[in-house]
């Protein structure tokens, strides 16, 4: 063999071959790649128009990026003979399509806060009479705010075909009692005020009545609420239950505190322990009262009594059961106290008051007190003055200005506590005379009266010292206490 032959077989110099240009378009038709085979021999490389027309013949017309092409083909015409693998690179990509985004449901932070636990004080200590258990919502509170879904955005394959989108799922809103969509549909809003609930579907709650279905204890703390409890067990010592409409008791208050807007019922009895207190804007109703502080703008009703209580009226107070008894404490009624017994036989002290309000004896009571220190003031503020004034007409070269600035402080107290003193004593006239024309206060006890009973009505004050049977007290028109009656 000759020299030639050999290199020939070996491929030393191979026979010439222009360079390729293969295009691979990817299964999902969003990326385009070109392979540039470089030349044999003195084959031609690939130009520029000749890969841009492949790219052509390929079908891709979207997405080209021109300075790779133009880049691929560069390397490839500086390519050795032995690179015959050739360079590949993406020079086209589809743009894909967007997916639109889900409906977002968002809540109130209301909703979202843990409840059932003590709360956490300042101190690092725990208040276990604060649970928050009720979630508290005014007429027209947004508790749900929706942020809608949005449609998607169809793509682009490098083929220029369309590729398709997937719009974002919504979310409907759930609505419960007392809520409603809003007009344009983003949001729920309570229609009423009352105790918000996110169910476990979801589902938004308004209650105007919130239940306990227990006792008022450590299982549930303090309960603050805008509309009106239904407590099914007994509110306990220390425990306190505020409503803005009706508490309704199924057990009874023992040593618990009760503040409503409205009535106040309790099945069985209020037993203050001294320190238990029920304050009604409505009327209080029960089966009897003891140890207690009560206090209501309407009527009372108590079945079997009330024992050495303080209890303000501001209507009728009255002892409805076969045995009905009111023994020691005060009670203070606008219009009538009615009962069987007032007092016992052991003389215990029991005051009864009618004829106005306890809001206008109470009011007289402060007016007088406070009179009373605008008297003292006003004293003290005179003598300052008499004495400075004094001690400068006896020797005004050494009445400094240290004194001189006592003596316009002194007047300026005595000017502010004659003001303050006939403001009362106008006020206190006013009062008085409310108590002088009371005549429609009545005390009526249809059984006994014991000693140690003292009525008052209005002004006027009548001491029992001897037991009364059958007995109305009520208010001549000569303003006397007169019996009569009942």
């Amino acid at each position: 063999m000759n020299g030639s032959a050999d290199k020939t077989s070996y491929g030393l110099h191979p026979q010439p071959a222009h360079g390729r240009v293969t295009v691979r378009i990817s299964p999902d038709g969003m990326e385009a790649a070109m392979t540039i085979t470089p030349p044999k021999g003195t084959g031609q490389v690939v130009s520029l128009p000749q890969a841009l027309a492949a790219l052509g013949k390929a079908g891709v017309i979207f997405g080209v990026d021109s300075q790779a092409v133009e880049d691929l083909v560069r390397q490839a015409s500086s390519v050795s003979m032995f690179d015959a693998a050739g360079k590949t690179t993406v020079v086209a990509r589809g743009r894909p399509a967007t997916r639109g985004q889900d409906a977002v449901i968002s809540h109130h932070d209301l909703l979202q806060m843990p409840s059932g636990y003590p709360q956490l004080k300042s101190d690092g200590s725990v208040d276990h009479f604060q649970l928050n258990l009720v979630r508290n919502v005014t007429a027209g509170t947004p508790l749900v705010s929706k942020q809608p879904a949005t449609k998607g955005v169809p793509g682009t394959n490098v083929l220029g075909a369309p590729v398709p989108c997937v719009d974002g799922k919504d979310q409907s809103l759930r609505v419960g009692k007392g809520c409603r969509v809003s007009d344009d549909g983003s949001s729920v809003i309570a229609e009423t005020e009352g105790h918000a609930v996110l169910g476990y579907d979801g589902r938004v709650t308004v209650s105007p009545i919130f239940e306990i279905r227990g006792d008022v204890d450590t299982s549930t703390g303090n309960i603050d609420f805008v509309g009106s409890v239904v407590v099914m067990g007994s509110i306990h010592q220390g425990f306190v239950v505020r409503a803005g409409q009706n508490v309704e008791v199924h057990g009874g208050i023992d040593g618990g505190t009760v503040e409503a807007g409205g009535d106040v019922i309790v099945r069985y009895g209020i037993q203050g322990g001294s320190r238990g207190r029920v304050v009604a804007g409505g009327r209080v109703q029960c089966r009897f009262i003891e140890n207690a502080d009560v206090r209501c703008h309407r009527d009372l009703t108590v079945g079997d009594g009330i024992l050495h209580s303080k209890v303000r009226c501001g209507g009728k107070v009255q002892i409805t059961g076969r045995r009905g008894t009111i023994i020691g404490g005060q009670i203070k009624a606008k219009d009538e106290v009615i009962t069987r017994v007032l007092g016992s036989s052991l003389l215990t002290n029991t005051d009864i008051e009618v004829g106005v309000s306890p809001e206008t004896r109470d009011e007289l009571e402060m007016v007088r007190r406070s009179l009373t220190e605008a008297e003292a003031g006003l004293r003290k503020a005179q003598q300052a003055v008499t004495l400075l004034r004094d001690l400068e007409a006896r020797n005004p070269a050494e009445f400094s200005p240290e004194k001189r600035a006592m003596l316009l402080k002194a007047l300026r107290s005595q000017y502010h506590f004659q003001a303050q003193r006939d403001q009362l004593a106008s006020r206190k006239a006013v009062l008085e005379e409310e108590l002088h024309i009371s005549l429609q206060g009545r005390v009526r006890a249809y059984d006994t009266v014991y000693p140690g009973v003292k009525v008052i009505i209005g002004k006027e004050t009548y001491l029992v010292v001897d037991s009364l049977q059958h007995v109305c007290f009520y208010l001549s028109d000569n303003h006397e206490i007169t019996l009569g009656g009942a």
